[in-house]
């Protein structure tokens, strides 16, 4: 269920550029997503997309940093908060 709702929230803008008829539910969904992403952006966090992204690629994606002059991913081999988390799954897998 989870993949499917990011697959429909990503193909959102391919399909409004398009002509093709979005039902009204479809719409309200794009515009909501829309909103909780520039409240994301504002508080110079990721976007959803940047999030699905980040799992894609396995590095830290956000959409501000293109803003602020910077690559829009980033690697997480020198992320301390990565490690951190990656050190902690690694034990408790070793632990069971």
């Amino acid at each position: 269920m989870f993949k499917i709702f990011f697959i429909l929230l990503l193909s959102l803008p391919i399909i409004s550029c398009s002509g093709i008829a979005i039902p009204p539910a479809l719409k309200v969904a794009g515009y909501i997503k829309s909103a909780v992403d520039v409240t994301q952006m504002a508080g110079d966090n990721p976007t959803s997309t940047d999030i699905v992204v980040s799992n894609i690629k396995k590095e830290k994606c956000k959409t501000t940093n293109i803003i602020k002059g910077k690559e829009y991913c980033n690697s997480l081999k020198n992320d301390k908060a990565y490690l951190r988390l990656k050190d902690s799954i690694k034990k408790w897998n070793e632990d069971k």
